[in-house]
Formats: C-alpha cells, structure tokens, sequence
C-alpha cells in the first residue's frame, strides 16, 4: 500500500507510483491534518484523465481516501484526485508507470 498525508503546508507535486504490467495496488490519502484547516472531507473522486489504468474500491472513512488503482498495459497514466470539504478542494495527481515484468529498463529512478 502506498500512503501519502496531505497537511494544509504542502508542496505542489505530482506523486509517483511505479509497477508492473497486470498489477494492482492500494493508494491511500491521510486527509486528517488537512481537515484541522479546511472542514471534514465529504467526497474524493478518482479520475482516470489519461493511460491506461484503473480504478476500483474506492472508499473514505474518518479522513482516510483509498482506492486501488490497476494496470493491463505497459505506459504511464495520470490519475486526478480531488478531494471536497465543503467550499475548499485539494486537487492532485498520481503518475502511474507501469513496466514489463521481465524488461531490462534504466529509468526507475524517474518515476519514483
């Protein structure tokens, strides 16, 4: 499972999630210090805006946002996430690259 906490101090960026081709993995948001600012989080939506990925099991309890994102294809995906706490939304994006299982490849560390 990949877990990230968004905190009302943050850093504009796009997260990283590497894996291989039929893979699926658990991403996790850790809303709760965001709230302490912003209001409860009511909604998030997932939005696959490119690639090949998918998403399922979307879930949200006391501030925690999770869904399992799943990959059939080789290539890179961008994933939007945004969360909704009354008038204030945090917007961001997982770029998800997903390799060949057995494919020698030198560019790992990019996509981290």
């Amino acid at each position: 499972m990949k877990k990230y906490v968004v905190t009302s101090n943050r850093k504009i960026e796009i997260r990283g999630l590497l894996g291989f081709k039929g893979e699926s993995q658990t991403v996790e948001y850790d809303f709760t210090p965001w709230e302490t600012d912003n209001g409860s989080v009511s909604s998030v939506e997932w939005i696959v805006e490119s690639g090949q990925a998918s998403i399922s099991g979307e879930s949200l309890s006391s501030g925690l946002a999770s869904a399992v994102i799943s990959t059939s294809e080789s290539g890179s995906s961008l994933i939007k996430v945004t969360a909704t706490a009354g008038s204030n939304v945090f917007v961001t994006h997982i770029r998800v690259v997903s390799k060949e299982p057995f494919v020698y490849d030198e560019d790992y560390g990019l996509y981290g």
